[in-house]
């Protein structure tokens, strides 16, 4: 790789980084928000969901998105489906589960667990800092080769 190639990818790598950063903190922000202004109750998972997922190669991929109905401190039921899925399920139909929701918006709930609530910004900010990593060495590397 050229000089100014070498330059250019780790400026690209610490940009791209950065931004995944940026998005992790936002959500990060956007939960703490979340569970300050939020209420608990208990759930039970009525169902799962298996949703595909993109095709690699011949065999597609999908997940199973546990159902959950809760009732209210108001006495309102609510059914809900999380939005963080996996294979295998990471519930089971009948578990109890904490859920959190928004008084004002019942219907705006998660099960409160790692990774349904935490695992998009974990995953960005990691991601984000081994990206930035890499454009910093790269750029390190391009400096000394001058």
């Amino acid at each position: 790789m050229r000089k100014s190639s070498k330059s250019v990818a780790a400026f690209v790598f610490f940009v791209i980084g950065a931004l995944f950063l940026v998005a992790g903190w936002k959500w990060y922000a956007s939960q703490e928000k979340f569970l300050g202004t939020s209420k608990t109750a208990k759930g039970k998972v009525i169902e799962l969901t298996t949703v595909e997922r993109n095709k690699i190669g011949k065999k597609k991929k999908s997940a199973l998105f546990p159902v959950v109905k809760f009732t209210t401190l108001e006495g309102q039921t609510q059914t809900f489906r999380s939005p963080a899925g996996s294979t295998p399920a990471a519930y089971e139909i009948g578990e109890i589960v904490d859920v959190v929701y928004n008084p004002l918006s019942p219907s705006e709930a998660q099960i409160m667990g790692f990774w349904s609530m935490w695992g998009g910004g974990v995953v960005c900010i990691a991601l984000g800092g081994i990206l930035m990593i890499v454009g910093v060495a790269l750029g390190i590397r391009s400096w000394r080769a001058k």
